[in-house]
């Protein structure tokens, strides 16, 4: 009887330490996640999507129209 309450006894502790294991192991990678996006957000990255006007291929669409309003 005694060997099969020792063996509960760890069994349980295996399952808190497995647990423990992932709550660490999902908290780093959630650092990390949280780490590359501040960077990526940071540094402002330049899409290299082709075509962003409507373009493809590095066609040219003509002079684009300019955002600020015509003066009199």
């Amino acid at each position: 009887m005694f060997e099969y309450e020792m063996h509960q006894v760890r069994h349980a502790e295996l399952i808190r330490e497995a647990e423990r294991g992932r709550l660490v192991r999902e908290a780093r990678e959630a650092r990390r996640a949280a780490r590359r996006s501040a960077r990526d957000e940071g540094e402002g990255r330049v899409s290299t999507h082709e075509g962003s006007r409507g373009g493809t291929r590095g066609e040219s669409q003509g002079p684009s129209r300019s955002h600020f309003a015509r003066t009199a």
